[in-house]
This record gives C-alpha cells, sequence and structure tokens, in this order.
C-alpha cells in the first residue's frame, strides 16, 4: 500500500479544483503525526478498505449526476471524526478525508479531478433520527417515529424523550411535537388537581387559603375624577330635566331639591326644654360621639327657633320628625328611669311613634334627613330589643341612602355637605355590617361605591361656604377609624363561615390578619396595654373581638373532629381573655381627664359605673355575656367573675343584658348540678354535648351553622307541629301544656321573665359556688395523690376481716363512695 499513487489525471484534476474551490482540502500529513493521531483516536478502528480503481471513462464526466463522492474516498464512517487540533492549518469548516493508518493517503501533494466539486463532499453516513435518552443510555436502536414512541420505551413503560444535550442532531419538529404533547400531559394533571381540591373543599368544606381576600386597613382617600364641565351647555341640562320626566331620573347628585312640606298638625307639641336639653347632652355623648352624622350646630339652631316660637307649626314636616328621633334616642342614654320624660319604655318609644308618622317614605323626593330619620329608629329600636322591626327599617334607611346619591362621590356640595355625607354613607354601612354579625344578610357592599373613609367633619374651622380644611388621616378621637377595618372583613368573614368547618391553614390566614389590625390600633386600645381604659373605647376593639369570637366558635359544631373542637375551645379562650383584659382596665378606671379623648363635659361629673351603664349598647352586652359562657365551660370561673360583675353594673340599662343574665342563671344552675353530684368532672366538659350546645350561645340561631334543631319540629299558629310529611299521624290528641310549661311566641321576656331568674347577685352566687366546689376538687385530688404515694398508708377498697363468698363480689366498704371517678382519674 505504500507503493500506491494516484492516476496523473486525478491529480491534475484535483489541483486544478483546489485553486477555485475549497470543498476538498489536501493537508499533508507527516508519518509521526498520523501515527500520533492513529494512537489517540484510532487505535481501536478497524482497517479501512481502498475502493475499487476508478473508470476514467466515468471520472471524465463532468456532469454532477455522473459523480459519486464515495469513489474518491476510503470508506471511514466507523472511524470516529478527527479533531481539528490534531490537523495543522485546518478551518473547521472545511471537513477533510482521513484515513485509518498512517501512509494511506493518495499523496502529500493531494489534487481533485476538476468539475467535480458540484456536490458538497458527505462527511460520514449519518442517521436520519437520532436515538430516544432511553436507548442511549442501553445502547441499543431507536425506532422512534415522529408521531410514536419507539418499542423499547414501550416495553419498559417509560417516557420516550428526546432532552440529551449530546442529542442534538434531533429533529426540530419532533422536539416542539414532544413539547407539546408533555405540556398538554402537565395540564390535565393539573385539571385533575384542581377537580380533587375542589371536591374535597365541597365535602369537608374548608375553603382554599389562597380564594381569602383580605382587605386592606389602610386610611383610603377619595380618587374619584370629576367630569370636565362643559360651557354652554345650561340650555341642554334643562332640556333634559323637562323631556326626561316620567322616563328616568337624573343623577341624585344633580337634581335640585324639592320644597319639603311643613307641619301643619297642633297636636305634636315641644317638650319641657330641661327635658331636651338633657336628651339632646346624652345624645350628643353618645350616638354623635360614634358616628357624626349630624351637623350638630345647625340642627341646635332649628331648635332654639322653634322654642323661640313655643310651636312645631311652621317647621319642616322632616326635620321635626329627625327631632323626636333624637329625642328618643336620647331617652336610652338616661341613668335615671325615674326621672319625667327620660324613660326609653314610655317617653322614649312615644317620641319614636312621633318621628316614625311624621316620616313620610311615600315620596319621590328622598332627602339627607329621611335616610337620617330612618338610622335613629333602627337604632332606638335594636336597643329597644326590638329587632325584626330595627331589620326593616334599617333596610328603609339604606334604600333612601342609595336614592339619595350618598354612595356617589361626586357632586357639586361644599366641602362640609360632602363630608357629613361621607360620615352619613359610613354610619348607615358599619351599623349595618354589624348586625350581620348576629346572623343577618348583607345590605350594602363596599365594591359597590368609592366613598373614602369619613373625617370626622370639624365644625369650628369650617362653614357652610365649604372653607377647606386640612385633610388628615384618621386620629385617635372616634371609634369610627378603629371599626372601619372590621367590617371590612365581614363579606369574607361570613363567606368563610359558610363551611362546615374551616382549615387550620385558613385559621391562620386570619390570626395573621387579626393581629395586623390590632397592630394598627393606638397604644392605648393594643390588647397587650396595662393602662387604663375609659369605656367610650370599648366601641373600638370590642367589634374585632366578636369578629375573632364568631369565627374560632364555628369550629365547635358537630361537623368537625374532636380535636378540631379542641382547638376551636382553646382559641375561643384566647379571644376571652384578650376581653376580660380590656374589661379589668375598664374598671379600674379613675375619673376622665378633661383633657381626655372624646369626653364631653356631661360626661366628667359622672361616676364610673354611670358612664359604663351609658357606653354599654346591645353589642358590648351580647359579647360580655358570649365570653362568660366560654370561661364558665372552661372552668375558669375568676375570670368568668369579672365578666359578671361589669354586667351587674350595665344592670337594666339594656333589656338584653336582663336577657344575657336569665340565660347565665340557668346555665350556670346545670353546670353546678353536674359538678356537685359528680355526673362529670369540670376537666370533661368538652366532651358533654348538652352542656356545649349551652355553652355555644347564640351559634344555636345560626340557619346555617346550628346543629340542635335538626329533628325539631316546628308549630304552627293554631299549635299543630308541622314535620316532615313522612311522619305518621297522631290519632290522639296531645295533653296541653301548663301555663309555666308552654313555650313562650315572642323573643321578648315577658314581665315573669323579667324577675324569675333571681338577678345579677343569683349570678353571681352561682360563679361563687363552682369556685368553692372546685377548690374541694382540687383539695380532694391532692390528699388521694399524697395517699396513693405513700408508703405507711393504702387505701382500703374493702375490709379485710369480710368473708367473700366465692364466685360473689366483694361488698363495698362504706367509705368508697367519696373515692368518685374524677378522683381516681
Amino acid at each position: 500500500m505504500d507503493n500506491y499513487t494516484p492516476h496523473p489525471l486525478l491529480r491534475q484534476n484535483h489541483l486544478q479544483h483546489t485553486s477555485s474551490s475549497h470543498d476538498v482540502t489536501s493537508v499533508p500529513l507527516s508519518s509521526s503525526h498520523n501515527s500520533h493521531s492513529q494512537q489517540n483516536f484510532y487505535s481501536t478502528a478497524p482497517s479501512p478498505m481502498r475502493q475499487p480503481p476508478i473508470d476514467l471513462h466515468r471520472s471524465s464526466n463532468r456532469s454532477p449526476a455522473g459523480y459519486n463522492p464515495a469513489d474518491l474516498r476510503y470508506n471511514s464512517h466507523n472511524a470516529p471524526p478527527q479533531s481539528p487540533s490534531s490537523i495543522g492549518g485546518n478551518s473547521m469548516h472545511e471537513p477533510l478525508d482521513q484515513y485509518g493508518t498512517p501512509g494511506i493517503s493518495p499523496t502529500s501533494n493531494h489534487q481533485s479531478v476538476p468539475g467535480l466539486s458540484a456536490p458538497k463532499r458527505a462527511y460520514r453516513q449519518r442517521r436520519k433520527d437520532p436515538s430516544c435518552d432511553a436507548c442511549r443510555e442501553r445502547k441499543v436502536k431507536c425506532d422512534a417515529t415522529d408521531t410514536a414512541s419507539c418499542s423499547e420505551c414501550l416495553t419498559r413503560s417509560v417516557i420516550c424523550q428526546f432532552t440529551k444535550e449530546t442529542n442534538r442532531r434531533m429533529s426540530s419538529i419532533k422536539q416542539v411535537q414532544d413539547l407539546q404533547s408533555q405540556l398538554t400531559e402537565a395540564r390535565r394533571k393539573i385539571n385533575h388537581l384542581e377537580n380533587i381540591l375542589q371536591d374535597t373543599a365541597k365535602t369537608q368544606g374548608s375553603p382554599q387559603t389562597s380564594n381569602l381576600k383580605m382587605p386592606g386597613h389602610g386610611y383610603r382617600m377619595e380618587t374619584s375624577v370629576p367630569p370636565p364641565q362643559l360651557k354652554d351647555f345650561d340650555h341642554v341640562r334643562k332640556a333634559i330635566r323637562t323631556y326626561s320626566r316620567g322616563i328616568f331620573k337624573i343623577p341624585p347628585q344633580y337634581k335640585p331639591l324639592a320644597p319639603s312640606p311643613r307641619l301643619t298638625a297642633a297636636e305634636v307639641t315641644l317638650p319641657p326644654r330641661d327635658i331636651t336639653e338633657i336628651l339632646l347632652g346624652q345624645f350628643y355623648n353618645y350616638y354623635n360621639a360614634h358616628r357624626p352624622f349630624l351637623q350638630w350646630s345647625l340642627f341646635t339652631q332649628q331648635i332654639d327657633k322653634a322654642y323661640e316660637m313655643d310651636s312645631l307649626q311652621g317647621h319642616h314636616q322632616l326635620w321635626v320628625a329627625m327631632f323626636f328621633a333624637v329625642l328618643a334616642c336620647g331617652t336610652l342614654q338616661s341613668t335615671s328611669r325615674e326621672s319625667e320624660g327620660l324613660d326609653p319604655d314610655r317617653n322614649g318609644l312615644r317620641y319614636m311613634v312621633i318621628a316614625s308618622r311624621l316620616l313620610n317614605t311615600w315620596t319621590d323626593n328622598l332627602s339627607l334627613d329621611h335616610a337620617r330619620t330612618s338610622l335613629l329608629i333602627t337604632m332606638f329600636l335594636n336597643e329597644q330589643n326590638i329587632q325584626s322591626a330595627g331589620w326593616i327599617w334599617l333596610g328603609s334607611g339604606i334604600r333612601i341612602s342609595q336614592d339619595t346619591g350618598l354612595h356617589v362621590t361626586s357632586g357639586p356640595w361644599p366641602r362640609l355637605e360632602r363630608d357629613y355625607r361621607h360620615m352619613m354613607y359610613w354610619a348607615i354601612f358599619s351599623y349595618d355590617r354589624m348586625l350581620t354579625l348576629d346572623g343577618r344578610p348583607l345590605h350594602l357592599y363596599e365594591d359597590e361605591h368609592d366613598v373614602p373613609w369619613p373625617n370626622p367633619p370639624n365644625e369650628p374651622y369650617t362653614n357652610s361656604h365649604g372653607v377647606p380644611k386640612p385633610t388628615t388621616a384618621p386620629g385617635a378621637n372616634g371609634t369610627m377609624p378603629h371599626i372601619i377595618p372590621v367590617i371590612r372583613l365581614i363579606p369574607q368573614l361570613k363567606r368563610t363561615l359558610k363551611s362546615p368547618n374551616i382549615a387550620s391553614a385558613t385559621l391562620a390566614t386570619w390570626d395573621e390578619y387579626f393581629h395586623s389590625i390590632i397592630k394598627s390600633y393606638p397604644e392605648h386600645l393594643q390588647n397587650n396595654s396595662t393602662q387604663s381604659l375609659e369605656p367610650f373605647f370599648l366601641h373600638s376593639v370590642f367589634p374585632l373581638q366578636v369578629a375573632q369570637m364568631l369565627l374560632y366558635r364555628h369550629n365547635l359544631t358537630t361537623l368537625c373532629s374532636p380535636q378540631e373542637r379542641h382547638d376551636a375551645l382553646n382559641s375561643c379562650i384566647r379571644v376571652a381573655y384578650d376581653t376580660v383584659g380590656y374589661i379589668r382596665r375598664v374598671m379600674r378606671t379613675t375619673p376622665p381627664s378633661p383633657d381626655g379623648p372624646m369626653i364631653n363635659s356631661l360626661d366628667q361629673s359622672k361616676t364610673l359605673n354611670d358612664r359604663i351603664r351609658v357606653q354599654a349598647d346591645n353589642f358590648i352586652c351580647k359579647h360580655i355575656w358570649r365570653t362568660t359562657l366560654m370561661l364558665c365551660f372552661r372552668g375558669d370561673y375568676a375570670a368568668a367573675l369579672e365578666c359578671v360583675r361589669m354586667s351587674m353594673v350595665i344592670d337594666d340599662m339594656r333589656k338584653i343584658n336582663i336577657a344575657c343574665g336569665r340565660n347565665l342563671s340557668w346555665f350556670l344552675s346545670q353546670l353546678l348540678s353536674r359538678v356537685t353530684t359528680g355526673q362529670i368532672g369540670a376537666h370533661q366538659l368538652d366532651l358533654d354535648e348538652e352542656m356545649l350546645a349551652y355553652a355555644t350561645g347564640d351559634l344555636q340561631a345560626d340557619p346555617d351553622n346550628s346543629w340542635i334543631w335538626a329533628s325539631d319540629e316546628v308549630q304552627s299558629a293554631d299549635g299543630l307541629a308541622t314535620g316532615p310529611a313522612s311522619a305518621p299521624a297522631v290519632t290522639a290528641p296531645a295533653p296541653s301544656p301548663t301555663p309555666s310549661e308552654e313555650e313562650p311566641k315572642t323573643a321578648l321576656l315577658t314581665d315573669p321573665e323579667v324577675s324569675d331568674w333571681g338577678g345579677w347577685a343569683r349570678v353571681e352566687a352561682l360563679i361563687q359556688e363552682l369556685i368553692t366546689e372546685q377548690e374541694k376538687q382540687k383539695e380532694s385530688q391532692h390528699r388521694y395523690s399524697l395517699s396513693t404515694h405513700s408508703s405507711t398508708k393504702r387505701v382500703q377498697l374493702s375490709p379485710k376481716d369480710t368473708p367473700t363468698r366465692s364466685g360473689a363480689s366483694p361488698a363495698p366498704p362504706v367509705g368508697a363512695s367519696r373515692i368518685s371517678i374524677a378522683n381516681i382519674i
């Protein structure tokens, strides 16, 4: 093979071709260099075979169709390509023919046949498709196609994919198809997992934490931008007002005020001036301090004019209705009910009836005073515990506020009137949200309006002409800035309470949100503060306490597991301890300072008990009652006693407080009978379903989450029970119940029920008995523990000298009854 020389014609053609083309390049390789390359790269490659001799007649053909590149090279496709670094002076873009052994080269001055360079010579015979990852690892033949996996992957049940970096010759179309199929498979799996999560949420009732949309509790400023004013458009506005009547109403902010009818009846007279002054002062100290929606200076000026005329005739009928509604609400704050004209049951109810009769809602020209009067009537009825009627009047006030455009921020109002409109809307909004915590549905939603947070109008710095005042964020004065973050979370809270049970992740999210709201409070409203607290500020902190209690109490239902109920009870007790901390700070409050926040001069002369009685409304009374039930159920009677003592101070100031005391008296008597008779230990109350139902209180009033009414029959007005259709027919009439056993037909207490429970003194005495019984049980447990651990003294369960018959149980000793099951545990 060393004596081989190419044909002279082939060498000449190759030299001519090299001068004009770079398709084939000949580089002389020395013997030593080829030997080194052979040692590194081709030591294991088989020796190449030389091709047959070239037919000169076929090689002289210059047509590309008659040219075969395999005729001019040795078949070296079995050997790997030589690295460019081992070939001196070679370009990576110009492939060379490599040979397996040194000396097997046509010549050092390689030439090409002229005219044979049209098609580029192939480097080596390549495969059409690469192998998949699995076949490459196993080094087997891969028969994968563009649409199907290879047989090897199908047999092994693995994914046939092409992802290796070394596999760079894969078809781009196949790569895109593989990626599309993988994406489709991933989407299918995601949809399947989402369906599983949704089904789990429906069956278990656990809303996902990601679905919680917590509102922010930062100060929200006015963001609406009024439209640009159009010049010379008065005739257009006048034409639309004229020819749109009977079809549509123009926006309320641009509707002209219609004249209000004046009072002509002489039977409506003014109350005595001194009574009016007292009631106005009591109203201002409480209602106008929390929700200042009345323009107080203008309102009192009109009152002065009425007393100067000594008659209400000639005044606007709507203003007279609002005046008597204010007097009715003022009677609710009277601490001395024996005085003439201050009793809410007699005088307040009469004022409210006058206001409701003078309030004309059958008009198409509603105004802001219509909404104010409706809200005042709602407040009076709810504080008198006439809840259904108050709920109806609140709905009227909400619809009036929407018809008058209180939810609209743009309008040609002066600055002072705009502030009062915003305050009025938030007063109705907050009152509606507070009542929904008792199970009522929502009337208003925040996403339906863009009203900024109310800034209590400071009348000395404003006037009716709208002189602007500095806009500041809500400060420590007033309770509305502290209530708004709570009332904004109520819709999400009610959605969470719709589930049969609440997941721990959801509860953790709520805990963080509650904690962030508490941290936004001033220092004196923090739950870990130790400074004294004025009763006025219970309205700032108790709404959040109520929201927490309702959330945690939800998992006490029978649909939850024992562990969930145990955790729910612990969370309720934690909220109850925070409430007791606020009550403890209020009960040791010193007399108010004249520089204290939001304390009127009329309040400074009152004692602490009077200030508590004035500030305690139905909302506060019910939360103290819930807290007392939970603490007594857990057995912390000392903390419950502090709540009871505050309820004793409130006493009959609120009718609902009497109903709460009556319920507590009965609950404590049931609890005391169980503890004293040894039916169940104080530490085992968690397992008593009956006592747990009593302790949950108004949770059993929730139509969605109460569990004790599942098999109850509802009696109709004629006394017949209306049960399910499959219930068996009653053949014999049931005996008529006695008056003492007959269930009441109304939610209000009768006169005998108001006084038959023994008063708050009996509630306090029952708790003292429970404390004494608890101490006795602890002492007996301590003695029993000492006796069982003593090496000399044993507990003898049967006398030694008493013989026992075979097969008969020994008789119990005389003193064995003293060792109860609770003591043994």
